[in-house]
């Protein structure tokens, strides 16, 4: 009677240990992600609620969804000039939405193109560098998104959109983790990547010490100036 109520025991325990290791991996397992080759630069793609997937233009530039509602994407996408790219966009919209997302490596008429600085909004300087901007556009306004884009071991990235009350471009705050520079948003527009402008703390630099160095070729001059009276 005692092995009996042993044996009972430990068959207990035993279902309760794979049913406790089994809700414990659960949350932890990742969504798996599909992945589309498109061979053209247009391409009209659903998705429904819950999915992940990633839509790779011409084996280059590979732009990535995960959305909490139905979605129905129209992409138009420059990937020979764009190059290899990986963007992702996490949307959580309460309604079955639309998404209109134009692509492209520049926009030489708001400034973008790669080599030049520009000024922000709040007069800060910035490099285009990264080689890729995205006018998107939704049918909803409630809604959220997170922007992600692979910047590998580069730092100073920081996600921007084109303020077109101001004519001016505009950062919001980005984070880099995991190589990719992330950003919340709740509003799409003409999206790019920036990158400090490290050249605008040189020349800081610079200007600091040439003002020291003046003021000290004045004291000097005053202190002589002294001697001689």
């Amino acid at each position: 009677m005692h092995t009996r109520k042993t044996t009972t025991a430990i068959v207990g325990l035993a279902f309760v240990s794979v049913f406790l290791a089994i809700m414990i991996a659960g949350p932890s397992v990742q969504a798996q992600v599909s992945e589309v080759p498109i061979t053209t630069n247009l391409s009209t793609q659903h998705m429904n609620a819950g999915e992940t997937t990633a839509f790779r233009f011409r084996a280059q530039v590979r732009l990535q969804f995960n959305t909490s509602s139905n979605l129905t994407l129209n992409m138009d996408v420059d990937a020979d000039q764009i190059g290899s790219k990986s963007v992702a966009i996490d949307l959580d919209c309460s309604a079955p939405c639309e998404m209109n997302i134009t692509c492209r490596e520049s926009a030489a008429e708001l400034g973008l193109q790669n080599g030049a600085t520009i000024q922000t909004r709040t007069q800060a300087r910035y490099r285009v560098n990264y080689g890729f901007m995205a006018n998107i556009s939704l049918n909803s306004t409630s809604f959220q998104a997170r922007l992600r884009a692979q910047v590998g071991s580069e730092s100073g990235y920081t996600w921007a959109f084109y303020n077109e009350d101001v004519d001016a471009w505009e950062v919001v705050p980005t984070t880099t983790a995991n190589g990719e520079a992330v950003a919340v948003v709740n509003h799409f527009s003409v999206w790019t990547l920036l990158q400090t402008d490290n050249a605008v703390g040189i020349e800081a630099v610079g200007l600091l010490v040439a003002l020291g160095a003046a003021a000290g070729v004045v004291g000097v001059m005053a202190k002589k100036r002294k001697a001689f009276q």
